[in-house]
């Protein structure tokens, strides 16, 4: 199952502070990026759709559409802010 370091929780925190969406979630899908690769791509929802993992970690909770689920699995998602920006990396656990 996916779990977060952190400073992920502390940076999905801020976004969606920032988004002034208190009470959604993180949603990660998978999905075709334009040029056809394979990609994760985020989203905040207010619900998990049919089918979606939930993950709740560190007062964070995450929806995981079945395919970023898949490729989830056993992952560590991290953090690291750059201004006014996030970028985020998935590492082994």
């Amino acid at each position: 199952m996916l779990k977060l370091t952190d400073r992920a929780a502390v940076a999905i925190k801020g976004m969606l502070e920032e988004a002034d969406a208190e009470g959604a979630a993180l949603r990660v899908s998978a999905e075709l990026d334009e040029d056809g690769t394979p990609g994760l791509h985020i989203s905040f929802v207010g619900e998990a759709e049919d089918g979606d993992e939930i993950v709740e970690d560190q007062g964070v909770t995450i929806y995981l559409d079945p395919s970023a689920s898949d490729a989830l699995d056993d992952k560590l998602l991290d953090a690291e802010p750059h201004g006014d920006h996030v970028h985020f990396e998935i590492e082994d656990q």
